[in-house]
């Protein structure tokens, strides 16, 4: 069997945006649903690695530009990492 040819990063998210999940577990429930498009895979975040953010950024729910990590929220991607640097 040859490689999925998927749509692109940008088609796929707009896609996702389009159906208003609130994140990856209705992800999953879209997929298991049965009418997911052949061209969008089942696992974004590993189809498209090298261009994935999250789920907010994929689903087009970023909450102002806030992240939720380890139990905690973040304004920024700098937040997340200094808190890597003190742990």
């Amino acid at each position: 069997m040859g490689e999925k040819k998927y749509r692109s990063f940008e088609d796929a998210k707009k896609f996702a945006r389009e159906l208003g999940l609130q994140g990856e577990k209705e992800w999953v429930n879209f997929v298991n649903s049965g009418t997911k498009p052949i061209d969008i895979p089942e696992r974004p975040q590993m189809a498209y690695k090298r261009n994935w953010d999250s789920w907010s950024d994929f689903l087009g729910n970023d909450l102002d530009g806030t992240w939720f990590r380890h139990g905690m929220l973040f304004r920024n991607k700098d937040d997340v990492a200094k808190l890597r640097k003190t742990t």
